[in-house]
């Protein structure tokens, strides 16, 4: 999933200690969000809801040499893609396996003769591995099969759990193979200089500072910000609620066209806001319009690389920000949006109590039906992207669609558009959701009315939201 890095300007924050490596002396710890997602795998609540999945079609003269030492220096590279999770005295551990040789899953289809039968094996086996279950005991958490659909065309499905690896890793890990693979075509070593860092050490960095008066200031700002916050968006459904959640999901694509985008950019730009936060109070002005409420609380994805020297690492670094707005009193969507800009600016001086930290910290009413202090999220996905460039192969990306739900709602904006992505000209939005709750024309008839609103409030920002 996951994801926005903001400048760490925004707002006042404390200072943080410097992140260096750590000596391995003994067992090493999760960080706060490995420890939620190794939690929720203890009690067999989500299944493959947190699998990563990533699939690439290469057409070309593939060497498959080149391609496996790609893959094992990757993994050698970074120990989140050889760690499994063990359990002593009663509490988790990182365990990290020592590099080797990283094998790589193969299947042929190059026997099947019809184009179109080839392809339904493909999305059949795209399937397989998206609900592929890992065992966080036994690893690896990290899987790649390569299909050869004939002698120049392959596809790449990569399979990762979500606890070793986050939406901005995956960028690192392609702009990587790119590097590795371009060299090892033509007899060269690895560009890449050696990472100074590794998850581990951002671990037990976080559980050594995260404590004392700085814990106690986040967790008093976040406890005073979710004081009396609803417990449930009321949004209308198709469906009851089933007694378990069973993340069972469906997508619906759009996209705003890019004049659009431009207008709403501007608009943020005069205000001393960003296009994110006309997206967020546009979006909570739907989601108001919908539940009949007034105070709307919903998630937000923020990538949680606070310091330049883990950009370069694959981990699960992603933490999730609550934002609450007050839309009561009838404002006009500029005096909204000047609610929003507080609320998000002060999430962002905050960011760094882990979310599974306050979720403990606050117990909220265990309930099976629905995810705990918000059920709907907004996700921006604008991590840097690099274009791949691999010798002697064109590549692309097979889309996978949402299969599962983590939420009942999501809405997924995708500033970037290139070859990974997808070419649009505007913004790319993907609602994501529950299909235990709604059917396919309710979300289609909600994206309709999110488009209205933004024309609305484009036009004029002066608009009461009334």
């Amino acid at each position: 999933m996951v994801l926005q890095k903001t400048a760490a300007g925004h707002g006042r924050r404390a200072k943080i200690p410097t992140l260096v490596p750590e000596p391995r002396t003994s067992t090493l710890p999760l960080s706060y969000a490995q420890e939620r997602l190794w939690l929720l795998d203890q009690l067999d609540l989500v299944g493959s809801a947190y699998n990563v999945p990533l699939a690439m079609r290469l057409v070309g003269e593939l060497d498959q040499e080149a391609l496996d030492r790609s893959f094992t220096e990757l993994v050698r590279r970074h120990e989140s893609l050889r760690t499994r999770f063990g359990i002593l005295g009663g509490a988790p551990y990182q365990l990290i396996e020592p590099p080797g040789y990283f094998e790589l899953l193969r299947i042929d289809l190059s026997g099947i003769s019809d184009p179109q039968f080839r392809e339904r094996r493909l999305c059949e086996q795209m399937l397989r591995e998206q609900a592929h279950h890992f065992d966080l005991s036994k690893g690896p958490l990290f899987r790649v099969l390569i299909l050869r659909l004939d002698a120049r065309e392959h596809a790449v499905l990569l399979t990762i759990h979500h606890i070793v690896m986050d939406g901005w890793s995956v960028g690192v890990l392609l702009q990587e193979f790119s590097s590795l693979y371009t060299a090892y075509v033509t007899q060269q070593p690895s560009p890449l200089p050696e990472p100074s860092l590794q998850y581990a050490d951002f671990a037990i960095w976080q559980r050594r500072w995260l404590k004392g008066d700085i814990l106690e200031e986040h967790t008093r700002y976040w406890h005073e910000r979710l004081r009396g916050a609803p417990l449930q968006l009321r949004i209308p459904t198709d469906r009851p609620r089933p007694a378990i959640a069973t993340f069972q999901g469906a997508e619906l694509r759009f996209v705003l066209p890019m004049t659009l985008c431009e207008q709403l950019t501007e608009f943020a730009r005069h205000e001393g806001a960003t296009l994110f936060m006309v997206i967020l109070a546009t979006f909570q002005l739907l989601l108001s319009r919908y539940s009949g409420q007034q105070d709307i609380v919903v998630g937000s994805p923020i990538a949680g690389r606070t310091q330049r020297n883990t950009e370069g690492l694959i981990g699960f670094f992603v933490n999730t920000l609550i934002l609450r707005t007050d839309l009561s009193g009838n404002p006009n969507f500029r005096q909204l949006l000047a609610r929003v800009r507080d609320v998000t600016l002060g999430a962002y001086a905050h960011q760094d109590l882990p979310f599974e930290k306050l979720v403990m910290d606050l117990r909220p009413e265990r309930n099976l039906t629905r995810q705990p202090i918000f059920q709907v999220m907004l996700a921006l996905q604008n991590y840097p992207k690099d274009e791949l460039t691999l010798p002697g192969l064109q590549w692309s990306q097979i889309s996978y669609t949402y299969v599962t739900s983590k939420f009942d709602l999501v809405l997924h904006l995708f500033e970037h558009s290139d070859a990974l992505l997808g070419e649009t000209d505007g913004l790319r939005c993907v609602f994501e959701y529950s299909t235990d709750l709604f059917d396919q024309e309710t979300i289609r008839r909600m994206s309709v009315h999110f488009r209205t609103l933004l024309d609305l409030v484009s036009d004029n920002p002066n608009i009461l939201i009334g």
